[in-house]
């Protein structure tokens, strides 16, 4: 791969543009697991084609089907209005490439300054350290890492990657940090696509096997991220019948929850 193309800001590589009587896209190489185009990616893209088609500044919840493996090139964007109502705004957002259905995604969107209300919360959304963290995904020792964790920056919790070295931990938990080197500011959709970057929950569990392809991916966003970087905690809790669940929290600099999603994904060992 000609690493000298790559876009390195997420802003530019979930772009949506008109184009004809839709919206175009273009799936960026370098936004990829070892070739593939990451899921919260391509999520990031139908957040942005809702976002531009409702003219609303905020993605409430984002429910995102993957029907068939994307590649790298033109996606085209039909975003359709399901409902509005004085607040919100659902639509559906089809992902084709090449006339094919790729995603599918059902967005409800408004504008946040609207609502207001009393806040509570029992969770601890701060960083660790930079003393618990590994360098940055990319950098010498941690390059065969996915393209993507790359382009965010990704940096995990020392105590949670035993699995690399064959010793995971058995908590099914890991944890890190996003912090993309282009600089770019935290917005609602960089929360998304970081909710789905750290390697998947299951392996400090189970061990770094197995294919774990998502089905289905939803995040609930709770804030506009504040600047800085975002702190990612991923979790998987039951694995069984060819299938794993993974829910991540995404916390901004201040500590405060800005997303929360929840991933049906498939589980096989090598061969099966």
């Amino acid at each position: 791969m000609d690493t000298t193309t790559l876009v390195e800001g997420l802003a530019e590589a979930t772009a949506v543009r008109p184009h004809g009587q839709g919206l175009r896209a273009e799936v960026q190489p370098g936004w990829d697991v070892f070739g593939i185009p990451h899921g919260g990616y391509l999520m990031g893209i139908a957040a942005r084609g809702a976002l531009v088609a409702s003219e609303l500044p905020d993605v409430m919840s984002i429910t995102t089907h993957f029907t068939r493996k994307a590649v790298f090139g033109p996606m085209e964007l039909e975003a359709v209005e399901l409902g509005r109502s004085r607040r919100f705004t659902t639509m559906a957002v089809h992902g084709r490439q090449d006339g094919e259905l790729v995603t599918t995604s059902m967005v409800l969107l408004a504008d946040r300054e609207a609502f207001d209300g009393p806040r509570w919360t029992n969770r601890d959304g701060n960083a660790a350290p930079d003393d618990q963290l590994t360098p940055p995904a990319g950098q010498p020792g941690y390059e065969a890492t996915p393209a993507v964790a790359h382009r965010l920056g990704l940096r995990l919790m020392r105590a949670d990657v035993g699995f690399w070295d064959g010793a995971p931990t058995g908590a099914g938990l890991i944890r890190g940090l996003v912090d993309p080197p282009s600089g770019e500011a935290a917005d609602q959709v960089l929360a998304i696509v970081a909710a789905d970057v750290t390697p998947p929950a299951l392996w400090n569990a189970l061990g770094p096997t197995g294919w774990v392809p998502t089905v289905e991916l939803s995040a609930q966003l709770r804030a506009r991220p504040a600047p800085g970087p975002l702190w990612v905690v991923a979790r998987t809790t039951d694995v069984g019948e060819g299938f794993t669940d993974e829910e991540a929290e995404v916390y901004d600099s201040t500590g405060r929850l800005v997303l929360h999603s929840n991933q049906h994904a498939r589980y096989s060992q090598p061969g099966g």
